[in-house]
């Protein structure tokens, strides 16, 4: 079958810029990457949509390479302005999705895949959060009037995430808590059409090696800037754990470090404690996880947090605030610990894993054995294909619709 990857976030620029390391790149765009390598590995023909703000209100569009596959990026003045651009779509994009035989779309809130209901072609969404959990952590830093926007469109969003949760053609959720939002949101949905899909990983290439891990360093990767990801009180807490244990190390892996970040790492006195790296090389992101004794997930909200199942692949144990999706596969004193939203639990939990070798190395092992289980590209290319099949009622090797999207005019 053609089908198309419907990535509910920006894509590459025209000219390819600002793509170097695309490795650190995580969110919807390494989701939509996995789901992208595991529909191809299945044998169907794919390529990637992406829509972003541009600075008309018509759509415009350029085909780009996208890692291993081919990828259209929509862009109008109306992806700029939350609910507009659910309701607006022109033909031009209509008649693109409609040259596909199935649409898997990855994204943070179903929301934005409102319009696509209306269409002949099997809609799948894979989704990570729903709105309003994904507000958590952002809200309180939005200007007054981005907070009125948000505020008067929140009821219509609402509505629209509700209808694609309900109307879709199978639900993926990328954890249990995400799927027990939604249920919670919503009338629910038959069990037949819904399924738990964490991301995988390569769990041959994310795999213990033999390097000592004798330096008590804490690793987190991942968008640390985050409002999210609640960095500033993970360095509340890390001053607690120098303050007991002065040669404990933290390292801040996958973003350009921001003033405000450097900020609170000065004015609590880490600067030889807190170690700032901005984006790097797979092979440089293996180095990091090799070199940890522990990971940690700092954040106000997550949808699963992927880093910390490649840090469990990698024989670390994880230690996660009870934020959602970590909760999943940390499993306290099993794969790791789980602490409260505060510096002091934070804190708390991180000096018990990092004084206690006998428990670190045995929860390492249990978070090797968890990511084998669950979190195999086998199992989730198993999921995909089974959903598919019935949804669709075609294998792979299904004749595409005619008028592909290469017979489109995209310019």
């Amino acid at each position: 079958m053609r089908v198309l990857v419907f990535a509910g976030c920006e894509g590459v620029p025209a000219d390819n810029s600002g793509w170097s390391k695309p490795d650190m790149h995580g969110g919807l765009h390494s989701m939509s990457k996995r789901m992208a390598r595991a529909l191809s590995g299945l044998g169907h023909e794919v390529e990637i949509a992406f829509l972003a703000k541009g600075n008309s209100l018509r759509f415009s569009s350029h085909r780009s390479p996208y890692a291993d596959w081919n990828a259209t990026n929509f862009t109008s003045l109306r992806q700029s302005y939350v609910l507009f651009h659910t309701l607006a779509w022109d033909d031009h994009l209509r008649r693109y999705i409609a040259s596909f035989d199935a649409v898997v779309a990855v994204v943070g809130s179903p929301y934005v895949t409102y319009p696509l209901l209306d269409g002949d072609v099997p809609v799948l969404i894979w989704s990570a959060v729903t709105f309003e959990e994904d507000l958590k952590g952002r809200y309180d830093h939005f200007s007054p009037v981005r907070k009125l926007a948000y505020d008067a469109a929140i009821p219509f969003l609402r509505y629209q995430e509700r209808r694609a949760f309900e109307r879709c053609d199978h639900f993926f959720a990328l954890s249990p808590s995400t799927l027990a939002d939604f249920e919670a949101a919503t009338r629910g949905r038959p069990a037949d059409r819904t399924s738990l899909l964490y991301a995988p990983i390569d769990v041959e290439t994310f795999s213990p090696r033999a390097t000592p891990r004798d330096e008590p360093i804490v690793l987190f990767t991942g968008r640390y800037n985050d409002h999210r990801k609640a960095t500033p009180r993970l360095l509340r807490a890390f001053r607690r754990v120098v303050d007991e244990l002065p040669q404990a190390k933290l390292r801040l892996v996958g973003d350009n470090t921001s003033d405000d970040v450097r900020r609170h790492i000065a004015d609590l006195r880490l600067e030889s404690a807190v170690e700032t790296v901005g984006l790097v090389s797979f092979e440089e992101l293996l180095a990091q996880y090799e070199q940890a004794q522990v990971f940690i997930v700092p954040s106000e909200q997550e949808g699963l947090c992927i880093s910390g199942v490649e840090a469990m692949g990698c024989g670390l144990p994880v230690v996660s605030t009870r934020c959602g999706g970590p909760e999943a596969y940390v499993e306290h004193e099993v794969t790791g610990l789980l602490a409260e939203q505060n510096e002091a639990s934070i804190a708390e939990q991180l000096l018990r894993v990092l004084r206690d070798d006998a428990l670190r190395t045995r929860m390492g092992e249990e978070a090797r054995a968890r990511a084998l289980r669950d979190f195999s590209a086998e199992r989730f290319q198993s999921i995909i294909d089974t959903a598919l099949r019935r949804r669709c009622g075609s294998p792979a090797t299904t004749n595409h619709r005619a008028g592909a999207p290469e017979s489109l005019s995209l310019q």
